[in-house]
């Protein structure tokens, strides 16, 4: 069972979900541009990573937290690694979705019982 407001659940959360989420990005991105059996094969590590690294993480919280973090954090990852990537400018349409999700996300962490 996840650990309710324990205050050293918190940091071994993030210590599961932060590579969890950047194992997220690396597949989505290796999705978008591996064109060899190798690069496939790194891409379906990442995949069986980053949701083994998340469900670790959902020892020291809820479920429900770390999916959305984890979801939350791997779009904004993403989002980040291809404007970085391509070098193209930001749009305002999607920089305000971003901030919604991100609000959201806060949201969600100060309801949590």
């Amino acid at each position: 069972m996840y650990a309710k407001r324990n205050l050293h659940a918190v940091p071994r959360l993030w210590c599961w979900l932060i590579p969890a989420s950047v194992t997220e990005v690396s597949w989505i991105n290796g999705i978008k541009f591996a064109s060899s059996g190798p690069a496939w094969v790194a891409t379906l590590l990442c995949v069986a990573l980053s949701l083994w690294l998340a469900y670790r993480a959902a020892r020291h919280a809820s479920p429900t937290t770390v999916y959305v973090l984890f979801v939350a954090l791997g779009t904004l990852g993403t989002y980040i690694v291809e404007h970085a990537a391509t070098g193209n400018r930001p749009d305002t349409t999607t920089l305000v979705l971003l901030g919604v999700l991100l609000l959201g996300t806060w949201q969600l962490a100060e309801t949590q019982p």
